[in-house]
């Protein structure tokens, strides 16, 4: 949207509401309940009157939103903020922290923003849309994987190692997620140092033990080879597996991980779409590790939100709806993309 960091700060109030509507793609209903409980924490803090006080530039609670939701959703610099919303980069960046801890506690307070574990019957729902596009899994209502997010170089070299990852040579922090077959986020565990193994922060964010104690017989969670073998866990196969079997054997744990390969790509997806949603999680993250956890409490519940009140996940509509899937074999492996099984007379 060209301009709209302008509008958002100079237009009327309603054309203000529809930018930032278009930006997280909520329709009216959604959108008013994020606005009031963002409002009650911002009233909260700055007082119910809101009046102005000594170098206070932002007075009504759509302004705060606006700046969040623009570094959000754009991953706006401070010069862009300041040209938008008329404020210098300090102020900015003070209002910005004060309106990201105003979002994150107004999420807390919306129920469809939680990142919750699923009931045994929600489980049955979401097994239900993985076996109804393949019949031969049956249980998989999940798929964990772990993803990367930059961060600055830090000037402290033991900090250096911690976070500096030679696989991609870059600083980051390190974060694992289970993605539900309808797209939401159902548990996570952020902010590791790059350096550390997928497998290690599932460990150590405890999603190991979710998915040992948390999940019923008869349903598990999908997940390739750089985690661990645990119970309720289906991993794909590899070379190191492969030693020493017989050749029939070996075709069948090929024939059974491209089965897992071929619905576990719904997780792939998902972070795809969570970072083309906030364009901030695609630019370096702060160095402070408490404004980076801040960012992340506000991207993952407001992505639970988007997609538990308008479904605006690829993932749904594949697992949920009527397309089917289809394999495309490219140069760097195999893609899939969604075939729409209608077709026009």
């Amino acid at each position: 949207m060209p301009n709209d960091g302008v509008l958002l700060r100079r237009g009327p109030e309603e054309e203000r509401e529809m930018a930032l509507r278009a930006m997280t793609r909520l329709n009216g209903q959604a959108f008013s309940r994020l606005t009031l409980a963002f409002a009650d924490f911002f009233k909260q803090s700055f007082g119910e009157d809101r009046s102005p006080r000594c170098g206070r530039r932002i007075c009504h609670p759509i302004d705060g939103l606006a700046m969040v939701l623009h570094y959000l959703c754009h991953g706006a610099t401070a010069m862009t903020s300041a040209f938008a919303f008329g404020l210098p980069p300090a102020t900015r960046s003070k209002y910005l922290g004060f309106g990201l801890r105003c979002l994150s506690c107004a999420l807390k307070a919306l129920p469809d923003a939680a990142v919750r574990w699923p009931s045994k019957e929600y489980m049955g729902e979401l097994a239900g849309m993985v076996t109804q596009r393949d019949q031969r899994l049956q249980g998989p209502f999940a798929a964990l994987d772990g993803s990367l997010f930059a961060i600055p170089r830090s000037g402290n070299q033991i900090e250096q190692r911690a976070y500096y990852t030679g696989h991609k040579c870059l600083h980051c922090v390190r974060s694992v997620f289970i993605f539900g077959a309808d797209g939401a986020i159902l548990a996570c565990a952020c902010n590791f140092p790059g350096s550390y193994h997928d497998s290690l922060c599932a460990e150590m964010g405890e999603i190991y033990s979710l998915i040992e104690q948390g999940i019923p017989a008869g349903y598990c969670v999908l997940a390739d080879t750089g985690f661990r073998q645990r119970r309720h866990l289906l991993l794909t196969t590899n070379k190191i597996k492969e030693l020493g079997k017989p050749p029939e054997v070996v075709l069948a744990l090929r024939a059974a991980s491209k089965i897992v390969s071929k619905t576990r790509i719904l997780v792939e997806w998902s972070l795809g779409g969570l970072k083309s949603k906030f364009h901030v999680l695609h630019q370096k993250l702060p160095g402070d590790p408490e404004r980076r956890q801040l960012i992340f409490d506000c991207c993952i519940p407001l992505w639970n939100y988007i997609v538990r009140t308008v479904g605006n996940c690829e993932v749904a509509t594949v697992f949920g709806g009527d397309g089917e899937l289809t394999e495309v074999q490219h140069d760097r492996g195999q893609r899939y993309r969604i075939r729409s099984s209608i077709t026009a007379e």
